[in-house]
């Protein structure tokens, strides 16, 4: 006898409300099954699967972290093998993924980032790193924006997300849910995201590459939201938590980079 539960649960990073496109399937063989992943996405997605076994056992990727490559297909992530042929047997499990790869350990430490809107104008930085009102222990940046204000990627990528069906805003950390964003995936393995923007603010799609400077959507003010602004992130995305980094950005006429001060305003003259 031989029976199969799967459960896929899907970790949540602190502002994305996101769910990688992963499918998880199994072929018998001539002694038990082996299991394969589909990564459709455009980043790495990391994954770990746990197994409940009855008279199997389980060659790799048991309760370990495995990286789907991006765009892949038909990935060996585990093998099980019938113990004892004359015995019923059967096995479960349950699986968790993420977007990011969970083994990186470095990343381009120095890059100097553009600031995220348009050449010839300046905006605020409202909350800085470790901010008093929603930014604790995260070192993620608010610029003041009015509504529909131009959105310009920070550095090369490609899109990996896109949210902006949302229209509603309010205080309380349950509005994190209707947050709008893009999020992008960079060649150093880490990832840029691009929150509040307005209701249909977008202007890249999933699967576009884009490059520094590029517009690429319009700012506004939904889901966890005081005011009219732009939540920038730049992160490693781990497995069950995510790596907020600091992060220096081109200044003035783009002949220095420095590291954003709160509640100072910064111009982009290049």
């Amino acid at each position: 006898m031989k029976y199969i539960l799967i459960i896929f649960l899907s970790l949540l990073a602190s502002i994305s409300i996101a769910q990688p496109k992963v499918k998880i399937y199994y072929e018998q063989t001539s002694d038990g099954y082996k299991l394969y992943a589909d990564n459709t996405e455009y980043c790495p997605v990391s994954i770990k699967i746990k197994f409940e076994l009855t008279n199997y056992r389980a060659v790799g990727g048991d309760n370990r972290v495995l990286v789907l490559p991006a765009r892949s297909s038909r990935k060996n992530v585990s093998s099980l093998q019938v113990v004892d042929k004359s015995k019923a047997s059967n096995f479960r499990y349950t699986y968790t993924t993420n977007y990011g790869d969970h083994n990186l350990k470095k990343y381009t430490e120095d890059f100097n980032y553009f600031l995220p809107y348009k050449k010839g104008t300046s905006h605020k930085v409202w909350q800085g790193y470790n901010g008093n009102f929603s930014h604790q222990g995260e070192n993620s940046l608010d610029f003041i924006m009015t509504e529909g204000t131009d959105i310009h990627a920070v550095r090369d990528g490609v899109v990996v997300k896109v949210v902006q069906e949302n229209n509603i805003s309010c205080v309380s950390r349950d509005c994190a849910k209707f947050n709008n964003y893009i999020l992008i995936y960079h060649s150093d393995g880490t990832f840029a995201e691009y929150a509040h923007i307005k209701h249909m603010g977008a202007l890249v799609k999933e699967g576009e590459k884009v490059a520094a400077g590029q517009s690429i959507g319009y700012s506004g003010n939904v889901g966890y939201s005081s005011g009219p602004h732009l939540h920038l992130a730049i992160f490693m995305q781990k497995l069950d938590e995510r790596v907020t980094l600091t992060t220096r950005f081109l200044t003035g006429d783009g002949s220095h980079a420095e590291a954003l001060q709160e509640q100072t305003e910064y111009i982009r003259s290049y």
